[in-house]
């Protein structure tokens, strides 16, 4: 006598996104307990204050520092910096030997691409913000008029370049291994070349957007760096333009994601 036996039906586990996210944020973050990383940021934060401390002077200290502040700090080293280690971060989970590890996960391409991109910017928050916290340390020693009423609107503008930056390099890493060469050639096409036209099409240029955005402070603070000819945006604006290029830069990386052929590293057994 044959007798069947009925097993109870197994609930099916939805993935959460809250726990995907905490696991990517934990991977992500995971350099900040590195003794590496530390040693790596205090060098280069030395570095910065070196230079910093030797470019302004007590004379006319205003006019130096928020020059470096401008020139150097928030449209090249800033927007580079963020650029590169996103797109460099989003490669190496390209790598077959990551695509094994995080792909057989239970999370969408384009929650992983949003996830990422967001433990990997907040990440670089808390870096510039120890290498403004140098800056602003640097601008106090030296006596700088005028930095208590700029510090705002400075660390303002670098969240905001920060955040777009490193969605540029991120669908720039997520489309091709060569991203230096894209975002070169975005650089000399668009924040040097087509962003210094005085006509409407210059607003493509997000570093642009910034320093009209800081213009109206600049020109109190450090009169001699003021440019009366340039067109001053209103801060949100300013903000509306770069979040719709961030949220632009970000779906199309997850567009562009969903549909690549991830290739995983050889099986042991082959």
């Amino acid at each position: 006598m044959s007798s069947s036996i009925s097993l109870p039906a197994v609930p099916r586990v939805t993935p959460s996104p809250w726990n995907a996210f905490g696991g990517i944020w934990r991977l992500t973050a995971r350099r900040f307990t590195t003794r590496n990383y530390w040693i790596g940021v205090a060098v280069l934060l030395s570095i910065l204050a070196l230079f910093t401390g030797a470019v302004v002077r007590r004379e006319d200290g205003a006019t130096q520092f928020f020059s470096l502040a401008k020139v150097v700090y928030l449209t090249i080293i800033l927007p580079l910096t963020a650029f590169v280690f996103t797109a460099a971060a989003i490669r190496d989970d390209l790598k077959p030997s990551s695509v094994d590890y995080v792909f057989t996960r239970p999370i969408r391409r384009t929650a992983f691409v949003l996830f990422k991109y967001l433990s990997q910017m907040i990440c670089l928050q808390i870096d510039f913000l120890l290498a403004f916290t140098i800056l602003f340390c640097t601008g106090i020693y030296r006596h700088v008029p005028g930095l208590f009423e700029a510090a705002p609107i400075l660390l303002f503008a670098q969240v905001l370049l920060v955040m777009a930056f490193s969605a540029f390099g991120f669908f720039c890493g997520v489309i091709t291994s060569r991203y230096m060469v894209v975002g070169l050639i975005y650089a000399a096409v668009v924040e040097v070349g087509v962003g210094q036209l005085p006509t409407q099409l210059s607003k493509i240029a997000m570093t642009r957007q910034i320093l009209g955005m800081i213009e109206p402070t600049m020109s109190r603070v450090a009169p001699r760096l003021s440019n009366h000819a340039a067109e001053v945006p209103g801060i949100l604006a300013t903000v509306g333009l770069l979040c719709a290029f961030t949220l632009a830069m970000i779906s199309l990386a997850a567009l562009f994601f969903s549909h690549q052929e991830l290739a995983g590293g050889k099986s042991p057994q082959s």
